[in-house]
This record gives C-alpha cells, structure tokens and sequence, in this order.
C-alpha cells in the first residue's frame, strides 16, 4: 500500500457585512433580555459594545466592495468604536454630539476591555466614567434599528 501526503493550499472565505450585522442585533437582542443585578454591572454595557462594533464594521465591510477583508477590518480598527465610527462615510454618521460623547465614553472602558475584566481603578473610583446606560441603550438603537 502506497502511502499519499495531500496538503490543501490556504483558502480565503469572505465574511459576509451580513453577518457581522446578524450577530450585532444577537448581542442587542441578548441586551434587551438581561435582567441586570441592583447597582453596576458590566454585562449590558458589553453587550451593547460589542453590538455597536460588529454594527459598525459590518457598514465599513459593505462600504469597502466584496470581497470584503475581516483581517484588514481588524488591523484598522480592533476594538476601537470612535475610530471604526469616525471612517463610516459621511451620510452615515448619524449620532449628535451628545450621542458621540456617550459612544467615547463607552469605547474608553470597552476598547481596554474594562467591560470584560474587573478594573480595579473602576471599582475604587465608583464607575464615574461609565456612561449612562439608557444613553448607550439609545445610541445602539439609532445604530442598529430593527
């Protein structure tokens, strides 16, 4: 019996805009069903972060052409929901200055993964500069209308 090596080259499998929105309003949808505890909590305010980024990547995904590129999307962005927000096209840069406040003060916290992790500075400092979670709730909203 002869043995046969097969070694398949390296594919590229396009992520779809549409799937990055699909799970954005997963992440809203997990958001409005949380029943937060008393007091503070990190959960809803990730949840809706993390929804707002996949919202926000997947409108620069279908502004760049197809195939789209998820790594590139990666290496510009991370994290980041005032950079990926700040390189939406124009016509879609739909939030107030209000609303671009509370979204920076969100991506302060998000984007060091202080809504994942226990942040002690947080913690000592009372939370102060976690923003309001009805304004996050009404950012995410105007960004993803369902």
């Amino acid at each position: 019996m002869t043995d046969y090596k097969i070694t398949p080259q390296t594919g590229y499998v396009p992520v779809s805009p549409f799937g990055f929105h699909d799970w954005a309003l997963q992440y809203l949808k997990c958001r409005r069903s949380f029943l937060a505890p008393a007091g503070y909590s990190p959960v809803p305010y990730f949840l809706l972060c993390h929804a707002i980024e996949l919202e926000l990547k997947a409108r620069l995904l279908e502004a760049q052409g197809w195939p789209p590129k998820v790594d590139l999307m990666k290496k510009l962005y991370g994290h980041d929901l005032m950079k990926a927000y700040n390189a939406l096209p124009n016509h879609q840069q739909i939030l107030t200055a209000s609303e671009i406040a509370v979204l920076a003060a969100a991506n302060k916290i998000y984007s060091s993964k202080g809504f994942e992790y226990f942040q002690l500075e947080q913690a000592v400092g009372g939370f102060t500069g976690v923003p309001s979670l009805a304004a996050l709730d009404a950012v995410a909203e105007k960004l993803l209308p369902t």
